[in-house]
C-alpha cells in the first residue's frame, strides 16, 4: 500500500500571515480619528483618502495570504484524511477481529447468565410450588434470598404442620360423619315409629267408629222397635198406658245399662282379640 509521509508545514501558520496583528493595531492607531473638516478641506479629504487606501491595501494583502494559507491548509486536510483512512485500514481488521472475539465471549457469558438465572427461576418456582402444595405461599423476594439449608427447614416445617393440619380435619371429617349418620339413623328410628303409633292410633280409630256407628245403629233399631212395641201397647191398652210406659221406661233403662255393659265387654274382647289390650 502507498503511503504519504506527512510533512509539517511552515507556511500553515497563522503567525505567517501579513500585515501581522503588530502592523494592524499600528496602521488603526495611526489613521484612527482622522475627520474632514468640510468640503472645502481638501488636505483633511486627501489625509482621509490616503489613509484608507493603505488600509486597504493592507486587508487585500491579509486576504490575499489568508487565501494562500487556506488552500495550503486544505491541501493538508485531505492528506491528512487520506493517510488517517490508510493507518485505519491496517488497523480495523484487527480491530473488528477483536470486537467480535470480545462479543463472542459477551454473548456466551450472557447466554451462561441467562440459563444460569433460568435454572435458579426454575429452581424458586419450583419451591414455591413445593410449599404452596402445603398451604403455604412464600414472599418470592424473601425465598430469593433463603439458602438451600434454611428452604430444606421450612419444607419440613410446613409439610410436616400440612399433614398434621390434614390428619386432624380427617379425624373431625370423620368424626361429623359418624354423626350425620348417627343423626340420619336415630331420625329414621324415630319417623318410622312415628309412623307406626299414627298408623296404629289410625286403625284404632277407625275400629273406634266403626264400633260407634254399630252402636248408634243398634240404638236408633232398639228405639224403631221400642217405639213401635209402645205404639201397639198403646193402642191395645189406653187404660195401662201410665203403668206400661213406666215398666217400659224402667225395662228401657235396665236394657240400656245392660247393653252398655254389653258393649264395654264386647269392645274389650275386641281388643284382646286383637292384641291391643293395654294401649
Amino acid at each position: 500500500m502507498e503511503t504519504t509521509e506527512l510533512v509539517p508545514s511552515t507556511t500553515l501558520s497563522l503567525a505567517s500571515l501579513y500585515p501581522n496583528e503588530e502592523i494592524c493595531r499600528a496602521l488603526a492607531e495611526k489613521y484612527a480619528g482622522l475627520k474632514i473638516s468640510g468640503i472645502d478641506d481638501k488636505d483633511g479629504y486627501k489625509k482621509c483618502h490616503d489613509a484608507r487606501m493603505e488600509l486597504v491595501k493592507a486587508r487585500t494583502t491579509i486576504t490575499k495570504n489568508g487565501k494562500a494559507l487556506r488552500e495550503d491548509a486544505n491541501a493538508f486536510i485531505k492528506t491528512v484524511i487520506r493517510r488517517e483512512k490508510e493507518l485505519i485500514e491496517i488497523i480495523s481488521p484487527t480491530e473488528e477481529a477483536l470486537y467480535d472475539e470480545e462479543t463472542r465471549i459477551d454473548n456466551e457469558k450472557a447466554r451462561i447468565k441467562r440459563e444460569a438465572q433460568a435454572k435458579e427461576e426454575e429452581k424458586i418456582t419450583a419451591r414455591i410450588n413445593e410449599l404452596v402444595k402445603y398451604g403455604y405461599t412464600p414472599n418470592t423476594f424473601d425465598i430469593r434470598t433463603w439458602s438451600d439449608e434454611k428452604y430444606a427447614e421450612t419444607l419440613v416445617e410446613k409439610k410436616e404442620a400440612f399433614e398434621k393440619a390434614e390428619e386432624e380435619r380427617k379425624v373431625r371429617e370423620e368424626a361429623e360423619r359418624l354423626e350425620r349418620e348417627k343423626y340420619e339413623r336415630e331420625k329414621a328410628e324415630f319417623e318410622a315409629k312415628q309412623r307406626e303409633i299414627e298408623e296404629r292410633e289410625r286403625v284404632i280409630r277407625e275400629k273406634e267408629e266403626a264400633i260407634e256407628r254399630e252402636r248408634q245403629e243398634k240404638e236408633r233399631e232398639e228405639r224403631r222397635r221400642v217405639e213401635i212395641e209402645q205404639a201397639e201397647e198403646r193402642s191395645r191398652r189406653d187404660t195401662e198406658a201410665r203403668l206400661r210406659r213406666e215398666a217400659e221406661e224402667k225395662a228401657r233403662k235396665e236394657r240400656e245399662e245392660m247393653e252398655k255393659i254389653e258393649k264395654r265387654r264386647k269392645y274389650k274382647a275386641w281388643l284382646e282379640e286383637n292384641g291391643c289390650a293395654g294401649e
